[in-house]
């Protein structure tokens, strides 16, 4: 090549500069999409847990005959996160073991109270922080009624804002 000669065939600057501007405009929104894809898969996950956790608790106390439970209440039971199955219980019941793994960070609280004669509400709230060591917290509750077995229930709540429960003795 004689001095003053420029090789046709390479890539210049310019042209690296505008491939380089068009896969930053192309990429920065796939990857900010993907970011929230993940975080967003995060917090289902946590929601997950947190249902299948507070399911866990409830099928264990709803286990229990009615009579045990109404002598007992109001009825609260904390929820420490995640036990090891060997884990000695310190709820008043005795229950089966599930090996649930997942964040210590969850904790609860699980309640029988009487709604009414016969009524009964059995309520679990499981709380967990937004992100570890974040004061913010996210919240799950899942609630039952439960009524003794010669009782049948019918619920109502037609363009009321009260939620009308009757309870019909069966024959």
């Amino acid at each position: 090549m004689r001095p003053g000669e420029r090789n046709k065939s390479g890539i210049g600057l310019a042209e690296i500069l505008v491939a380089t501007a068009m896969a930053a405009a192309i990429g920065v929104p796939i990857l900010s999409n993907l970011a929230m894809s993940v975080q967003e898969t995060a917090v289902s996950e946590d929601y997950m847990f947190a249902q299948c956790l507070a399911e866990r608790y409830l099928a264990e106390t709803l286990l229990i005959p009615l009579d045990e439970i109404a002598k007992r209440i109001p009825l609260t039971i904390e929820i420490k996160g995640v036990e090891p199955v060997d884990t000695p219980r310190t709820d008043p019941f005795p229950a089966y073991r599930a090996n649930l793994v997942g964040p210590e960070s969850f904790r609860g609280v699980l309640s029988v109270n009487t709604l009414a004669k016969e009524l009964y509400q059995y309520r679990v709230i499981i709380t967990w922080p937004v992100k570890p060591g974040s004061p913010e917290m996210r919240h799950l509750v899942l609630m039952r009624l439960r009524t003794p077995s010669d009782l049948g229930m019918r619920v109502r709540h037609k363009d009321d804002p009260d939620l009308h429960i009757k309870l019909l003795k069966e024959n």
